[in-house]
């Protein structure tokens, strides 16, 4: 099915990954940021730097507050357009949110398309704030409590 690699899962026929950064690594240090910057630089052009850099500070801030302590934190899920609505997504989250459940730690993620929203919701993530900010893009924060073991 999946296997993890540093936080990381894929399916054997690589039709989706889920990456996630550990207790206490979910913060991007400025090395991280610089290395980032020309993907995003290809996407939203070199003007939209300095308002990206901005997004990723005022978000890392709502992100500490509403999680400050130990937590994973899903910084990318992407599932092949062709194998979504298929139990993809699913079977690579499961792997972490069981942990969680284990180690009675939350789970983080932020996601900027409304149509995930009940995709996470469906796997435990609330809504914990939205940021609508007119220079940033729409960006749902989503948190999940550990689910109590079923006996």
């Amino acid at each position: 099915m999946s296997h993890e690699l540093n936080a990381s899962f894929t399916t054997p026929q690589r039709e989706g990954c889920a990456v996630w950064k550990r207790p206490g690594e979910h913060t991007i240090g400025w090395r991280q940021q610089l290395g980032l910057l020309p993907a995003f630089a290809r996407v939203m052009g070199w003007r939209g730097i300095p308002r990206f850099l901005k997004l990723m500070d005022f978000s890392q801030g709502l992100h500490d507050r509403l999680v400050p302590e130990p937590h994973f934190y899903l910084f990318v899920l992407g599932v092949h357009p062709d194998q979504q609505s298929r139990g993809v997504g699913t079977r690579l989250l499961q792997p972490i949110l069981e942990r969680c459940d284990a180690e009675n730690r939350r789970a983080y993620l932020e996601t900027a398309r409304a149509e995930n929203v009940p995709f996470y919701a469906r796997h435990g993530f609330h809504v914990a704030h939205v940021i609508e900010e007119a220079s940033f893009p729409k960006l749902w924060l989503m948190v999940r409590r550990p689910m109590c073991p079923q006996s």
